[in-house]
């Protein structure tokens, strides 16, 4: 029975020593999401910061942990917070320290479909450009599009420029 007794409490304190060390990988990381939820987007960002700076300082981290992952959180937190510059920083810091290039590239076409719907064309068209090694194919759909909506637009503001502006112009082509 005491056997029984002892195997229980050595399993108890286990799981309270798991826990306690759950509790604080988990703790920072819970206070970001928290915070993105409540849109206290400032709060956010610093509680993955302390989130980073807590994993990277944990000896015992699992290899394929790279804590810097994190960063594209912060670049997408930014990003909905209108400041893409702030974000496109982000997300070179993730990648420069080790974050997937891919989930880094699809990091930059998010950027540069954010300025395609703020209709900053050029400033989506010259991301693309600047960043079109990291997937050509993906980026070459994407420029191209952008291409078309920038021709369209100057071809629309070259028409304008060139039909009359009275209403006497109208009526004499409609004579000819």
């Amino acid at each position: 029975m005491q056997k029984a007794i002892r195997k229980i409490f050595v399993l108890y304190v286990l799981l309270l020593a798991l826990n306690s060390c759950a509790g604080s990988y988990f703790k920072y990381l819970r206070q970001a999401e928290e915070y993105s939820r409540k849109k206290e987007y400032s709060k956010a960002i610093e509680a993955y910061k302390k989130h980073i700076k807590y994993r990277l300082a944990q000896e015992e981290r699992p290899k394929w942990e790279n804590p810097y992952f994190y960063y594209l959180i912060i670049g997408d937190i930014y990003l909905g917070m209108n400041k893409p510059k702030k974000a496109i920083k982000a997300y070179s810091k993730a990648e420069k320290k080790g974050v997937d290039a891919g989930l880094v590239a699809d990091r930059y076409r998010l950027v540069a479909r954010w300025y395609e719907k703020q209709n900053k064309l050029e400033e989506a068209f010259d991301l693309l450009l600047k960043n079109r090694e990291r997937d050509s194919l993906l980026f070459d759909i994407m420029l191209d599009r952008i291409a078309k909506k920038i021709s369209a637009l100057e071809d629309q503001q070259n028409n304008s420029e060139n039909t009359p502006a009275t209403s006497e112009g109208s009526a004499e082509k409609g004579k000819s």
